[in-house]
């Protein structure tokens, strides 16, 4: 179900080989960093709903760092460039409106303003539209 939103689960314990297992089972992709055998934090947290495909942050043993993220001005991007900027930073994107990937398709709105800080993980909702769409 592409677009979904789910809640992901609390993987703290798990081995990094078992944490995969159930975020795929989830729909989600596990990005893991650090050395201890298990699970030591994780982003989003626990509980969390974000988009079914996103990518959960594993770490083991590494420091979490949980510094505020500043929400970039997503309008005028396309699918693929809100995508990149929000992955970059560690923010999930839920897209609505038209879910066309042409370049002429882009954000007209987004649900966090721009310049607000917020936690890594947040789900950020794009609306997109079709600018040379003609009514």
């Amino acid at each position: 179900p592409y677009g979904q939103l789910i809640a992901v689960e609390d993987m703290s314990g798990l081995t990094q080989k078992e944490a995969q297992e159930r975020l795929k089972a989830l729909g989600f992709t596990a990005v893991c960093s650090g050395a201890e055998e298990a699970v030591t934090s994780q982003i989003p947290a626990p509980g969390t709903s974000i988009p079914f495909g996103s990518e959960v942050l594993l770490y083991f043993g590494e420091d979490l760092v949980r510094e505020p993220v500043t929400v970039p001005d997503f309008i005028g991007m396309t699918r693929q460039q809100a995508s990149d900027t929000a992955g970059k930073l560690g923010l999930y994107i839920q897209i609505t409106g038209n879910t066309g990937l042409e370049p002429s398709v882009t954000v007209r709105a987004q649900s966090i303003d721009k310049h607000t800080q917020v936690p890594p993980g947040t789900t950020i909702e794009l609306e997109f539209a079709d600018t040379q769409a003609r009514d």
